[in-house]
């Protein structure tokens, strides 16, 4: 061993850098430790087993319960056949403070939640009534609350946070895309709303497991909601996506058409092929953990009274 031990998360104060050498470890030193420690075993029997109640013990444990007195004279027997441990002097170490997000991550979560949370409200109060025409309130706010999305997603991929790096890029690249093309050329259009919907919910149901990490239901959450809301936001992209390159025609760019084509295929076959099931296995590990948290929450409250 070597070099300098970093600081634990938590609980431990002090650190001792331990040496062990001898022969070779495979057959001899190996050998010499068994016998070692058979003949610890039977010298001192009386000492290792007057603190103990009786039962099984393996060898280590025995003569570790017995205190250091019984682990010294072990180690000496080990010397004496050539397996030298050799024990550095204390160090004492601080605890290493548990990482945080920084404030400012902290602050652009929240704002991002305050933004979904009020398209969610605008569409539930607006009904069919809401359009996200070109430079409409509902279409700014979402396109800037996607370059939000956009952003984190970028911190994935500089290792600022940790996240799915490539079902970020697909997901808040498609959005963009559609915001940004086929909104403003259907507003009005039920598919809008519908994507809108989904994408809204899925923001609030996500962004409280950052802004409370330490809470099982934010996590249950956060999890969960993707299992209804992708079906719904997938299939509207989807059918936007295929209506406007049909209203673009061929006046378009070439490549805006084939980027919105690419859509369709993207959301029907690869998201529902591979990231639905994704989706679906991470929501019933949520419930499955969320449940045995509701179950042991007696035990642990009735263990606290005592």
């Amino acid at each position: 061993g070597g070099g300098t031990p970093a600081p634990p998360p938590t609980g431990l104060d002090t650190t001792v850098l331990v040496r062990v050498s001898g022969p070779e470890p495979g057959y001899i030193a190996t050998a010499k430790l068994f016998l070692t420690m058979a003949r610890t075993i039977l010298d001192d029997r009386p000492e290792l087993t007057k603190g103990a109640p009786g039962g099984v013990f393996t060898p280590g444990g025995l003569v570790g319960g017995a205190g250091a007195p019984a682990v010294a004279r072990l180690v000496a027997r080990m010397g004496e056949v050539g397996i030298v441990f050799q024990a550095g002097p204390l160090t004492s170490i601080t605890p290493r403070a548990p990482r945080g997000r920084p404030a400012w991550q902290s602050a652009l979560n929240a704002v991002a939640w305050l933004g979904w949370a009020g398209v969610l409200l605008y569409l539930a109060w607006a009904g069919s009534r809401a359009t996200a025409s070109s430079g409409s309130p509902l279409l700014r706010a979402t396109i800037s609350l996607e370059v939000i999305c956009a952003f984190e997603t970028l911190q994935i991929a500089l290792g600022m946070a940790q996240g799915n790096l490539p079902m970020g890029v697909v997901l808040h690249y498609t959005r963009l895309l559609i915001a940004t093309v086929a909104m403003p050329l259907a507003p009005g259009a039920l598919s809008t709303r519908l994507a809108l919907l989904a994408w809204s919910a899925t923001e609030v149901c996500r962004y409280p497991m950052f802004l409370l990490p330490s809470s099982a239901a934010a996590r249950t959450l956060r999890y969960v909601a993707p299992a209804a809301t992708f079906p719904v936001g997938a299939l509207a992209e989807a059918s936007l996506a295929y209506m406007t390159v049909q209203s673009l025609g061929s006046a378009a760019p070439i490549w805006q058409r084939a980027a919105l084509a690419l859509v369709v295929p993207t959301n029907l076959l690869l998201g529902f092929g591979s990231g639905y099931p994704q989706i679906l296995s991470k929501a019933r590990a949520a419930l499955r953990s969320g449940t045995k948290l509701v179950k042991d929450a007696p035990t642990e409250a009735a263990l606290r009274r005592r």
